[in-house]
Order: structure tokens, then sequence, then C-alpha cells
């Protein structure tokens, strides 16, 4: 019977990728989604790719996804993903339904998936990727996923026992995360910018997990990204077995190594964020796994580039970087994360704030608390010439980057997105941020045209 259900469930659902591809609508789970309201097993009957990558994490999976899906198609592999749909249960059956031939057999054998992490407990009773990428366990939004031990529990638990992980070891979180799992870490070896002490609101390990003794730090980078000892019983950060040395962030290099010698050396990095260093060197520790030398691996990174909705660059009148960003809403870990790169690059600073999309907050929650998490204390620097904002929570941004000490003549309040720009004024030689949420990358791409096109203030 449930075989039967499949194949009513795979026609039906095959004919709606069919209508979709026609109309050149490709970012939807909604086939995926009618497979599994007919045949909730459905997941269990569709073949399956020889090979497949599972990518998860609080931050990150959605562009290390697609770096190596790109980093592969560049190889000359053929894969399929769900690169552009979504990552539940029902976005991986879209996937595995549009390589599935109507007459059997796939179309690629390599599957790149990326999986919510608590859509394992529906995705990983029916598919075992051969590896599984943990970018990194994080703090996130009350709506979503909360607080890293909750999740990092559902993954031990529903993560499959024969899947080969490849961990960020620099995150404990993640570190601690399916300890009966093969693994292998990845990490960036110390850097002098790194600290002794974290400066970041957000500092949810402390606590040893075998003895519950108090962590010492040998360095931290952000957050709780770092090295860690317990002094009691020897618990420590683990040996990478790749890893990222020489971070040259003005030159935008790396020398990537395995645990005895190196791999390449000097390769490009493809953004100098600290979070998307971590990104990259997760893509090339899963190509070295699979076997690709270090002239394949310099090949896909020389042409790789960051999914333009997450980042865009511009340069207005010769010196006035443009920098267009994804900063998600009801997410104070990533949001500091990118806070911390604008405080970094000491230039004079204009900054569009539109984190919160008024399109979904009236449904999501009401809930601020998270914005308390975010470190706006990066934002009071020297270099700062204004904040503009303009959502419905403008005024709740406003206490808060007061609060962070933000003088009150720099935070400027508007009631329309479209008169941003006009507040935006010519600084050689400066930056303008344009941080954005998921659901409002429209008004940020008026704002960034607005600006190249020369229609602002003076």
């Amino acid at each position: 019977m449930s075989k039967i259900r499949f194949l009513i469930a795979f026609c039906i659902s095959k004919f709606t990728v069919i209508l979709l591809k026609i109309f050149s609508y490709r970012g939807s789970d909604f086939p995926g989604m009618i497979a599994i309201k007919i045949c909730p097993d459905f997941l269990k009957y569709i073949k399956k790719p020889d090979l497949i990558i599972g990518v998860t994490g609080s931050n990150g999976k959605t562009t290390v996804t697609n770096l190596i899906a790109d980093s592969l198609s560049m190889l000359g592999e053929n894969i399929v993903s769900n690169k552009f749909g979504s990552n539940l249960h029902t976005g991986v059956a879209t996937a595995l339904l549009r390589n599935y031939k109507i007459f059997g057999g796939v179309k690629s054998n390599i599957a790149v998936i990326e999986i919510d992490e608590r859509s394992f407990r529906i995705t990983g009773k029916y598919i075992t990727p051969n590896y599984i990428i943990i970018t990194n366990l994080t703090r996130d939004s009350m709506m979503r996923n909360a607080h890293p031990d909750f999740i990092s529990q559902i993954l031990t638990k529903y993560i499959p026992a024969d899947s080969k992980l490849i961990i960020n070891a620099d995150n404990l979180s993640a570190v601690i995360t399916s300890p009966k799992n093969e693994r292998i870490y990845f990490g960036i070896k110390q850097m002098s910018t790194d600290k002794q002490i974290s400066n970041s609101i957000i500092h949810d390990v402390n606590i040893c997990p075998i003895c519950q003794e108090e962590l010492v730090w040998d360095y931290c980078r952000y957050s709780d990204i770092g090295s860690v000892r317990c002094p009691k019983c020897g618990f420590h950060t683990p040996e990478y077995n790749y890893f990222a040395d020489h971070v040259d962030l003005e030159n935008k290099t790396i020398s990537f190594y395995d645990n005895s010698s190196i791999i390449l050396d000097n390769v490009k990095l493809i953004n100098d964020t600290l979070f998307n260093i971590y990104n990259q060197l997760a893509v090339m520790t899963l190509l070295s796994e699979l076997g690709y030398s270090g002239k394949e691996i310099t090949k896909c990174i020389n042409n790789l580039d960051i999914l333009h909705s997450r980042l865009k660059f511009d340069v207005f009148h010769g010196d006035m970087q443009i920098k267009t960003m994804l900063s998600k809403g009801m997410n104070g870990y990533a949001n500091s994360r990118v806070f911390e790169y604008i405080n970094s690059q000491e230039r004079p600073t204009q900054i569009v704030l539109m984190i919160n999309s008024e399109e979904v907050e009236t449904v999501w929650s009401e809930n601020i608390c998270w914005i308390y998490d975010a470190d706006f204390e990066l934002l009071n620097f020297d270099f700062l010439d204004k904040v503009i904002m303009f959502c419905p929570r403008k005024y709740d941004y406003k206490n808060r980057l007061l609060f962070a000490g933000v003088p009150e003549d720099k935070i400027l309040l508007l009631d329309d997105y479209r008169d941003a720009p006009q507040h935006i004024r010519y600084i050689k030689d400066s930056s303008v941020f344009i941080l954005h949420d998921i659901y409002n990358e429209d008004k940020a791409d008026f704002i960034r045209k607005s600006i190249l096109s020369g229609r602002i203030g003076s």
C-alpha cells in the first residue's frame, strides 16, 4: 500500500515540478509538500544519489551549500541541490524529485542538501548522508532554534550513525554533537586579533560538558569561538584534521593545511569576514576529503563568490564602498558578527539598519529581547557617521543604540525606506553598510541602486 501511495505521490508531485519549470519558478518546495502529504514516507522510497552531502548548523549553511554545489559543478560533477528551495524535509523531497527520472533512475549521482537542524527528526529517518558538515551551533532566534544545547541534543539523537561528520572544531557546541559518529575537524589557528576573554554578550560555552568544571580559554576569537580546555578533566578543543593559518585579511589570502603538511599556500579568501572564512574552510575540507587535489581546490576557490542575496559589494564615486549584507533579524549572534566586521573596517561609516522585516514580525513575535543579545556596542565607534532606521521597531533599536553609547545625534529615524538614500552623503574613502533581513532584500536593493545612481544627499 505504501508503495502505491508513493507512486501516486510521485506522479502528481512530478507533474507540479514540470509546471513550475515551465513557469520558470524554481524556488518552491511545493512539489515536496504535495508528495509528503500524499505519502508521509516519500523520502524512504524515492531513489537517492550515491553520494549525499548534508550541510547543517545555526549560521552559514546556505552559503556553504551553495559554495559546495558551485565547486563540484566547476569540477565537472553533475549535482542536485536544494539551493533554490526550502531546507526542511519538503525542500529535500523537492530536490530529490527534480533529480528523479520519470521512468526510473537519477539524473545526478551527487546531492548537496542543506538541512535545517530540527528537520533532522524527519530527514534523518530516511536519508543517510555520506558526509554532514556542521558549520556551527550558536544561539539563534527564539522562534527558530534558540539555544545551541537544545539543537545539539536534537542532532545527536537524529543524525544517522553512519554519516561522517565534518565539524568546526573551534565551536564547542558543535564538537560535542553526535560523539559516536566518525568525524573530521577543521578550524583556524590562533590569530593576532584573538582575545583572552570574550567581549561578546553571548558566550554560551563556560562549563565543561564532561565534569561541569569552569572552562579556561586559551584564546577567544568571538563569542564562544576559539580554543578552550578544562583544568580538571582535561577536556579540550580537539586537534584539527584540516586548518587555516596565516590569515591575511589585508591581502585576502590564507594557507590551508591538513594535520601533517600544507595543501595550499596563499589561497584567495572569498570574503574577509571571519564567519565566511570558516564557511570557505568547511568547503575546502570537504573537497580534500573527497580526494580533490590542491590545484583543483584552488580552481574552485578562485572562481567562487558569496551568493548575492547574502552579500553585495559596490563602489560609488571611486572610493565610497557600498556593502549590502544579510543580517538575520531576531538573531543576536548573527548580527553581532556583522557589527564586528563593520567595526573592524576603521573607515567613516554610514549604516542603514533594516534587520527586522515588518512583513513577518507581526506574525512571528513581539519579543525584542534578542536585540539585547546583539553587540550593538560594536557600533559605538569614533568613525561612525550615522545610523538610519525606518522599521516599525525603530524606537526599540534607537533605545538599544543609546544603551550602547551611540550618540543620539548620530541616530536618524525615518517613516519610509524610500527616503533613506537622500540622507546618505558622499564621504571620501568611506563605507555605507545596508543591513537587511531575509525578507526585505528588495528594499535593501532599492536603497543600494538609488545610492549607486547618485540619488543621495549632499
